[in-house]
């Protein structure tokens, strides 16, 4: 296995368990009553939009983080590297979470 391959796998690793351990504390401090989509079905009650249009409005934040970061790293602008994992995690839990409330209601 080249360098690469290895930094790409530790790379891999690294989000998938910042995943893990975020996507427990998220839960612990979002859900009620043990509904993961509490935030989202709630929002979506008060705003009268669907709860997966609510998720993806949360997730907006996140998503223009992450191409400002993006456009700093292509025009040679400092890029702090936990602000672009905390945000590249951020957004993957929200995709986890739109791919779960859709599952859960197909």
């Amino acid at each position: 296995m080249t360098e690469l391959q290895l930094n790409h796998q530790s790379n891999v690793k690294e989000i998938l368990d910042k995943i893990n351990e975020l996507s427990g504390q998220k839960a612990l401090e979002y859900q009620r009553e043990g509904n993961p989509f509490h935030n989202f079905e709630s929002g979506g009650r008060q705003s009268e939009k669907d709860p997966l249009e609510v998720l993806n409005g949360f997730k907006l934040k996140h998503d223009v983080s992450y191409k400002d970061i993006c456009n700093d790293f292509m025009t040679d602008k400092p890029v702090n590297i936990e602000q672009l994992k905390e945000k590249t995690v951020d957004i993957i839990i929200y995709h986890i979470l739109a791919y779960s409330l859709i599952k859960e209601n197909i």
